[in-house]
């Protein structure tokens, strides 16, 4: 609790986190609100927020491994954040339709791959290694608390102000965690690629990692199918854990 960078960092995730989980209540009650998307077509909208971790989640992974991890956090979160008002203002401008709440959202999805991934690989640069632990409990713990205050949040956020205004606290969300994450002074050292290290060949060591490992083959497996589930009954929102 003493560690300022930690604190920034602490405090941009939950802020994040929560934005997240409004955007999980307000985008689909705009569509069936405001623009009576059917079934098939909220369907269709949850599999573009989500599409992007099947086809991207390798390659940031690998690509992540590369880079500076911090400006991956930041510019996510204001790219999140301007891309979410859009919505809003399309829909000011009468101009709102399903195929921009489509786009927007896979777009986001995509963002938010990158935005996990490299948020996520961040902080063992930021705590010492005996720290790390209680590090991902405090994270851990205000994601539970982000993941029921923010649906609850949002859904008296769109009874009170609608689903294109709770967008914009949202967005509001995303630029204040930016902000958090671009005050940090920690220094990271960027992971130069080896000449012989081609992304397929790392893409590959890291998938024959997990599933020759006895217990995060059976952790990829549990989660696979409880998320796969999940989604039959609920809104799930953009996640790697």
């Amino acid at each position: 609790m003493r560690h300022r960078d930690f604190r920034l960092l602490w405090a941009g995730d939950t802020v994040s986190v929560l934005g997240i989980h409004l955007i999980g209540i307000a985008i689909p009650i705009i569509a069936i609100n405001d623009l009576g998307a059917s079934t098939f077509q909220m369907g269709l909208l949850n599999a573009t927020e989500m599409i992007g971790f099947l086809l991207f989640s390798l390659l940031a992974g690998a690509w992540i491994d590369r880079w500076i991890k911090r400006p991956v956090i930041v510019f996510g979160d204001l790219i999140r954040s301007v891309l979410l008002l859009g919505i809003p203002m399309l829909w000011w401008l009468d101009m709102l339709a399903m195929w921009h709440i489509y786009a927007i959202s896979f777009v986001v999805g995509i963002v938010t791959v990158f935005f996990e991934v490299a948020n996520q690989s961040f902080l063992p640069f930021v705590v010492d290694g005996d720290k790390i632990s209680d590090a991902n409990g405090k994270f851990s713990a205000t994601n539970q608390v982000a993941g029921v205050a923010g649906p609850a949040a949002g859904g008296a956020l769109v009874g009170v102000i609608g689903g294109p205004l709770t967008l914009i606290v949202t967005s509001i969300c995303m630029a204040a965690s930016s902000l958090f994450v671009s005050q940090m002074k920690t220094v990271e050292v960027k992971q130069e690629a080896k000449p012989d290290r081609s992304l397929k060949r790392e893409i590959g060591e890291g998938l024959q990692f997990v599933f020759k490992h006895p217990l995060l083959v059976r952790i990829t497996t549990c989660t696979g199918i409880s998320n796969f589930a999940n989604g039959f009954g609920m809104q799930p929102s953009p996640s790697l854990s």
